[in-house]
Formats: C-alpha cells, structure tokens, sequence
C-alpha cells in the first residue's frame, strides 16, 4: 500500500460498539462470514493513513464544485450523457470523491488517480493494487468504501412504495423470501437488509447483478455466501437508508466520515 501521511487512529475516537457494530452470538459459522449490524455515525475525517486488509472505512460525498476536473475523459464523456440532474450529480460526487478520498491516504494530488471499469463496470483505481474501492448511491445520498482488500457496498434508502413481497418472491433464493414474507411490519426493513447485502456481495465479486445475484445468499441469522465461499458482511442505518459492506475477509469498519 502506498505511504501516507500518519495520523490518529480514527477508531480511537468512536466507542468500541459503534466501530464494531453488534454481534449477533449466533452469527458465527465454521464455513460462513459473520454479521454484524451498527448505527452509521459520519463524522469530519482527519489526516490518516490508509485502511488495512481487515479493515474498511466509509465516505459521504457532498456535492463537490469543480469536479469536473478529476475526471478523465471517458468519465466526462458519461457525465455529459446523464439526463437526470440527481444522477449526473451522484455520479460526479462520486468519481470525484473517491480521488479525493485516496488523495488523504497516500498523499498524492487527487487528479493523479486513475479509474478504469472492467468489462462489468466495476470501477478500481489504476496502479493502487492495495487501495480498494466501491460506491453505492440512493436517492440523494454517496458513498464510498475504502478497504486493502477488495470490498462491495451497496445502500437503499427507506420509505418507497414498492411491492416488497412481489421482488423476494422474483429475486430472492426461498429462505429469504420466506423471511421477508413472514417479517409482518418490519418487512420493507428485513427486505432491505438481505437486499443490500446481496447486492454488496455481488458488487464484491464484479460480476454484475444478471450473473451474480442467484449466486449471492445470505442465512437467516445474516451471513453472506457467493456460491460456497464465505463473505462477511457489516449492516447499518443511517439517515433514513440501509447499507451492507461485504468482503471476502473478516472486517472491522473502522470509521464514517464525511468528505
């Protein structure tokens, strides 16, 4: 991972069960990640180094004025073709942020950084193979996870009319329709827990919602798989939205911060 500037530890500043979140006792497996839920609590980020392998940190973009600049050229090219103001907003806060966020750990110039896309769209930065980043955006609301290891984050925010029962019946494997089916008044909460989760397992594994939504499940008690293999996951609420960040490894999210 590239040097950076050192700082305090950001995890000094937050009270060991909101860094961590709370465990359930019976989310530990032999064979699965575990599950961990917390109340996202943002606060203004200070100079520190970057996150580790075991550990994630997220960022809430603003609107950034002069954006622009930090993008390159292809990135210009898709900014320009949005026709919503919110999407092209999102989409700008958020290549943007990124930069800026990597610009703090490694103590490079922002529009030094290089995005590229796979061939599923997965954006990663070019020559920073220990710096790992994904988005997720809703409604009005950007965020980026950061971790040294490879990571997926996916957030929906609350109080849309939407069939819930209707969407697990189509997309969710049987157990978890099962439990959206059965969650009575707190069903739209249930479906959005196990929907950003495995929507945050799929950004993980780069495959794209069409090859790997049947392939990402989680277990009643909030573990996460792709296929057979194992993805630990952190759930949070935060301003009315929920959020899961997946990783292959187990993870501390050690911090939330606001750009």
């Amino acid at each position: 991972m590239p040097d950076a500037a050192r700082g305090e530890d950001f995890s000094a500043k937050l009270p060991r069960r909101e860094m961590e979140g709370e465990r359930d006792p019976s989310s530990r497996s032999e064979n699965g990640g575990e599950c961990f839920m917390c109340q996202a609590h943002f606060q203004k980020a200070v100079a520190s180094g970057p996150p580790s392998r075991n550990s994630v940190e997220i960022w809430r973009f603003p609107d950034i004025s002069g954006g622009e600049e930090l993008l390159d050229t292809e990135e210009k090219r898709r900014l320009d073709a949005y026709r919503s103001p919110t999407a092209r907003r999102l989409f700008l806060s958020g290549r943007a942020g990124v930069r800026l966020v990597a610009a703090r750990y490694c103590g490079l110039a922002p529009g030094s950084f290089r995005v590229r896309c796979d061939e599923r769209g997965k954006p990663a930065f070019i020559g920073q193979p220990d710096l790992h980043f994904n988005l997720s955006h809703s409604g009005d609301v950007a965020l980026a996870a950061f971790s040294g290891a490879p990571v997926g984050l996916d957030i929906e925010c609350r109080g849309r009319s939407r069939d819930f029962a209707a969407i697990a019946r189509r997309f969710f494997l049987p157990e978890e329709a099962e439990a959206v089916l059965r969650s009575g008044e707190n069903r739209e909460d249930v479906f959005l827990k196990i929907w950003t989760a495995k929507e945050a397992i799929v950004k993980l594994s780069g495959k794209g919602l069409a090859g790997g939504l049947a392939l990402a499940r989680t277990t009643p008690d909030g573990q996460g798989f792709l296929g057979d293999q194992a993805v630990w996951l952190r759930h949070f609420l935060s301003d009315g939205y929920h959020g899961t960040a997946a990783s292959f490894l187990p993870f501390e999210v050690k911090g939330w911060f606001d750009l």
